[in-house]
Formats: C-alpha cells, structure tokens, sequence
C-alpha cells in the first residue's frame, strides 16, 4: 500500500513534488524553536510546540484544501494532542500556544474574539492519518523550571511561561515557512543585518542628550532630566554587573 504524502504548503507556481513536505516543516519549526528556547534552559517544549502546531494537516481535508478546498482548522488537532501526550498541565499550556499559533494567544473559558481553549479542546476535528506517529516523535518533557514565590506568582509564572513558548513557536512557523517559499523562489531575505545591541544603545544615548540640551527649561523638563540621569546609573551599574 502506497503511502499518502502530506504536505504543510502549497505553490500555485510549483509541481506538487515542491511543495513543503509537511514532516519536514514541523521537524524544522521544532528546530527553530528549540533553539529560540534554549538560551532560558526549555528548549525541549519549543520543540514539542513545533511538532504538534500544524498536526492537524495530516488529513485529507487540509490536503483539499492545498488544492483551493475551502478552509479547514489544522491547529485544534496539535492541541488536544499536546493534552493527551502532556496531560492537563503541561499539555494545556502547549496547547494554548499551538492553538493560537495564528490566531492569537486565547482565554482558557468563555472565548469572544477568539474560541476559548476549552472550547477548542472539546471540538470536533477530521480524523488524523495515524502515520504522523511514524513521521515524527514527541520528546518527554518535565516541569519547567519556574520558581514562583507564591501562589499568585505561580501563575504569573506560568502565564509568562506560556508567552515565551508561544512567541518562540509563532516565530519559528513564519521563519520556516518564509524560508521554503523564499527558496522556492530562488530568493534570500536580508536577516542579521540590523545594528547590534550596542550600537543602538550608543545612538539613543546621542539622541537623549541631543533631547535634554534643547529642552525648555520647566519644571516637567527637569523632572525628566532626573528620571533619565537616574535611568542611566542603573544602566551602567547593570553592565558592570553583567558577566
């Protein structure tokens, strides 16, 4: 029996042996990801929110629709599966991510603008084809390493915590996306080509001085002149500090 091959996008200009194959896109997406990630020691769940956000094209469904079908929801499937791999906690705050990975971040109940998570979550959704378990395999995961310093701050944490994920996974997506289809078009975009950090903290300190020289003298304007010297000491005491 042949197996069916999926693909996560599509190419008006292209032959169908062109289009983005779609265990190559999560595998590069979780790359992508995890790599975002791993500068704060969570890697692994960048990577699990990559391999699951576009789950739900492994159906013939979405396939109809690379070829003008009408609209289908392919990011539910990754989130309900992120909750049965993952369970109610971790796999909730992947599926907040992966379910809003183009629509936006959703409350947990009582959605408006956008379908609550449990809303989501209890949808139904086309039948996955079980060969997704083939192509890709989910990592474990384990607690993240939060230490709020009270129950309120527990979930702050948390909430933050799934902000990151969230902005890593979306990112991911649309640099991975951009680069098949720029290749595809014998194209490059210009990345990295930006001042660095340093740079640009020297041409504010140039702008804001340039500001306080020209100021009126008022009351408001010294007032700023404070807030700005003191804003400044603590910049520099943080690069002194700083490994």
């Amino acid at each position: 029996m042949v197996r069916p091959k999926y693909y996560a996008h599509s190419a008006e200009s292209a032959p169908r042996d062109r289009w983005h194959p779609l265990a190559k896109h999560l595998e590069d997406t979780a790359a992508r990801a995890a790599v975002f990630l791993t500068p704060v020691g969570v890697a692994e769940f960048g990577y699990a929110a990559g391999l699951l956000h576009d789950l739900g094209k492994y159906t013939p469904q979405f396939q109809k629709r690379l070829d003008g079908g009408r609209r289908v929801d392919h990011a539910t499937a990754g989130a309900k599966e992120s909750v049965a791999s993952y369970g109610e906690i971790l796999g909730k705050m992947l599926a907040f991510c992966i379910a809003g990975h183009h629509a936006g971040l959703a409350n947990g109940v009582n959605g408006d603008r956008i379908s609550a998570l449990a809303d989501r979550l209890g949808k139904q959704i086309p039948q996955l084809d079980p060969v997704w378990q083939e192509e890709i395999t989910l990592p474990d995961l384990s607690n993240p390493p939060l230490k709020p310093r009270d129950i309120d701050g527990a979930a702050f944490c948390a909430s933050f915590f799934t902000r990151m994920v969230f902005s890593a996974l979306v990112d991911a997506d649309y640099l991975d996306t951009e680069a098949h289809y720029t290749a595809l078009a014998g194209t490059r975009k210009a990345r990295g080509q930006h001042p660095d950090l340093r740079e640009l903290s020297g041409r504010l300190d140039v702008y804001l001085e340039t500001l306080a020289e020209n100021a009126e003298p008022s009351d408001l304007n010294r007032l700023r002149q404070e807030v700005l010297l003191h804003a400044g000491a603590r910049q520099r005491l943080l690069r002194v500090c700083s490994p």
